[in-house]
């Protein structure tokens, strides 16, 4: 089992949007908020980020998913594996499956 580190912002249950580096990339999480379900989705949009500086890992993320080089794929909230206490890391086995469905040369090691 791997693990990487996340930076977060807006937590409800769970961080509703983090970033985590992997394999030298960053991965932006979302997660909004939805009017129309007065409530927040249950899923995350994963997306392949340029790198940011720390300044603006420090500022404000609005808009942050609209800066992806691309989407990656969607993932549901249960299945991001947290650490206990939800705001420090992440398994990265999701990851790795959105990677791997994404580019059909990536193998998976299970």
């Amino acid at each position: 089992m791997s693990w990487t580190t996340i930076h977060y912002r807006e937590f409800y249950d769970v961080p509703r949007i983090f970033i985590t580096k992997h394999n030298g990339k960053l991965y932006p999480f979302d997660c909004p908020f939805d009017e129309d379900l007065d409530d927040y989705p249950d899923i995350y949009r994963v997306y392949d980020l340029d790198a940011i500086s720390e300044d603006e890992l420090q500022g404000s993320w609005e808009g942050l998913p609209e800066r992806a080089v691309s989407p990656l794929g969607t993932v549901l909230v249960t299945q991001v594996q947290f650490d206990p206490t939800k705001r420090n890391s992440v398994e990265t086995a999701v990851l790795e499956r959105l990677i791997a469905d994404r580019d059909p040369q990536t193998t998976l090691v299970a």
